[in-house]
């Protein structure tokens, strides 16, 4: 059974793509299981002939939302990796304003058990191409064990170049708790990490919009309610989305922590997109309102910004 006939079973028609331009564009442009995915945020005939099968659910509808998941994808890890970046430069920053040049907080962070961890990922990107030569003169090893047995070279700005931005969050978070300086993104960096791995690894992200376990972080809330045109029940019941939730996380952390000239840069590109690729072909979901009113959200937020 091909992809197209297990698409059939399932009530997705074919009017607005035939049969044989769908399965030349899940032969040389996506699979069954991706685009397929989307079909979630529809609602099956509770009853009669139909009954379990999905109800005004076309495959060019789930074409069309599989590419506008990619180029929302596409921004969203732009953004993850200026955040990323801006991140360091914040810490090394508050690093200077306390003295601090790194080795003691280095020291310390490897004392601690519950990070012995990192040691070992440092030692298996050793041979990495473009930090290889940088873990080398910062560490030595202890190829036995597969860890690190000497970092006496590595300074602070040495070391965030040699960890994961996994890793580095976690000293990051490790950082400010040692030296007592807030972190006003503590809350919402688990968020973002979230979002960041899900694009990564070219995950189906807006295949998620239904689910709504997410209890929103209070800034978060704040944020949205400044917004004008966002109910109170609106903002309550769009951030109980973990998608549009981690969404609205990168997009006002990007907004507190980035320069100007960057931050206006990529918003341009955020309101682009909203504003033009995104509803290019907004007459497939008339009839889809949790596609319609997650868009209404997320286009009043752009426009805000």
């Amino acid at each position: 059974m091909t992809g197209c006939d297990k698409m059939k079973k399932k009530g997705i028609t074919f009017n607005y793509c035939s049969e044989s331009e769908a399965k030349e564009f899940l032969k040389k442009n996506n699979n069954y299981f991706r685009v397929s995915a989307y079909r979630k945020m529809y609602d099956h005939y509770p009853s009669g002939e139909n009954k379990g099968k999905y109800r005004d659910l076309d495959f060019q509808y789930l074409r069309e939302l599989s590419t506008i998941d990619m180029h929302l994808r596409f921004l969203i890890i732009k953004m993850c990796l200026d955040i990323e970046h801006y991140l360091k430069i914040d810490l090394l920053a508050k690093a200077e304003s306390v003295n601090d040049d790194g080795y003691e907080s280095i020291d310390k962070f490897f004392s601690d058990s519950k990070y012995q961890y990192i040691k070992k990922n440092i030692y298996y990107k050793r041979n990495a191409t473009y930090c290889g030569d940088l873990i080398n003169y910062c560490f030595e090893f202890d190829d036995d064990n597969e860890t690190i047995s000497n970092y006496s070279k590595c300074r602070l700005w040495d070391f965030l170049e040699c960890i994961t931005f996994g890793d580095f969050l976690k000293f990051y978070e490790y950082y400010h708790k040692e030296h007592n300086i807030e972190n006003k993104y503590e809350k919402l960096i688990p968020s973002i990490k979230s979002l960041r791995n899900a694009c990564a690894h070219n995950n189906c992200i807006l295949s998620q919009l239904r689910k709504s376990d997410c209890m929103p972080n209070k800034q978060i809330s704040n944020f949205i309610s400044g917004i004008y045109g966002i109910s109170p029940s609106v903002r309550r019941l769009r951030l109980k989305s973990r998608v549009i939730y981690e969404i609205v996380c990168l997009i006002y952390v990007y907004k507190e922590l980035t320069p100007e000239t960057i931050k206006k840069h990529r918003f341009r590109e955020l309101n682009s997109f909203v504003n033009g690729r995104m509803v290019k072909n907004k007459q497939y979901f008339e009839n889809q309102q949790i596609i319609k009113s997650s868009y209404s959200f997320f286009k009043k937020i752009i426009d805000n910004i």
